[in-house]
């Protein structure tokens, strides 16, 4: 059975701390940052308050870590029946960026623009007075591990989230930039974990020398046995993967942010291959990759 990530912090949601003097239960410290509940008070009675939404977006970023703000959305519009695109949400994300709770950047990852989120500092400490500590975001993890900064590491950022997002509603534990033993030399953007070994996964967009794609290969081969890595395109990663093969991998997997996100793979992965010299075949489940001995 594939583990419902998104449930289960919809459910971490439901025992949230709460308070009686609201009547939607949010705690008093939030009241002046949050919508105030005249603006709502007279809304038909299927409107979600938009300060119970607003709360629970704040939670989820701060108990889970998610960075992609669809991510959040799914598990706090789990039972509600809201529309993915629902004018309560994005009243809801406006007033959390204009109260300085979280911040937003919108960047595009794929052939899609997703929205990254992670909490300021006024939001970490709000949610401290309630009894809620924040861990950091998938945003704040990736950017402290890699190197440079500006337009083309956000995209890379919102690759890595895109990826880990996608590999959650496939029944991955998911973790970004883990840190991996130093013989391997490998520095992957993302580990997974479901039912075994870890798999550890290298994000890739266009760009970047040959040869230090070629090392990343040679890299988590030494690590895990194979490649596994993902591409913003499906030519890519078949390009991607072809790379890896003439770089000496003989065993590896790939997937693209494309396929993932159109629905069209069927499961995390779209391409295998088995040997060095062999042709990429389309994978066909989700089964993970032998490592090569």
């Amino acid at each position: 059975m594939v583990q419902d990530y998104s449930a289960e912090l919809a459910e971490r949601l439901n025992w949230l701390p709460t308070d009686g003097a609201d009547p939607t239960g949010v705690p008093a410290a939030l009241a002046d940052v949050l919508t105030p509940v005249k603006r709502y008070r007279h809304t038909a009675p299927k409107r979600a308050p938009l300060n119970r939404l607003e709360y629970e977006f704040l939670a989820a970023l701060a108990l889970s870590g998610w960075s992609m703000r669809a991510a959040l959305a799914e598990a706090v519009n789990h039972g509600k029946g809201l529309h993915r695109r629902s004018g309560s949400f994005k009243l809801a994300w406006r007033q959390l960026e204009r109260a300085g709770l979280w911040e937003c950047a919108l960047v595009r990852a794929g052939q899609r623009r997703l929205a990254l989120v992670r909490l300021t500092e006024r939001g970490r400490a709000v949610l401290a007075e309630v009894g809620l500590t924040a861990v950091d975001s998938e945003w704040e993890q990736i950017e402290a591990r890699h190197r440079g900064g500006g337009a083309d590491q956000l995209r890379h950022t919102a690759a890595i989230c895109a990826f880990l997002y996608h590999a959650r509603r496939h029944g991955y534990a998911t973790q970004p930039c883990p840190v991996v033993l130093q013989a391997s030399k490998a520095e992957p953007d993302v580990r997974l974990t479901r039912d075994g070994s870890p798999i550890y996964v290298e994000v890739q967009r266009r760009g970047g020398e040959a040869w230090r794609r070629a090392d990343k290969w040679r890299s988590q081969h030494r690590l895990q046995g194979f490649v596994a890595l993902c591409a913003d395109t499906p030519a890519l990663a078949e390009r991607l993967a072809q790379e890896a093969q003439r770089t000496g991998v003989p065993v590896g997997c790939a997937t693209s942010l494309t396929e993932l996100a159109d629905g069209s793979a069927p499961g995390l992965w779209t391409l295998r291959w088995r040997s060095q010299h062999g042709p990429l075949e389309t994978a066909t489940n989700d089964a993970e990759p032998a490592p090569s001995g």
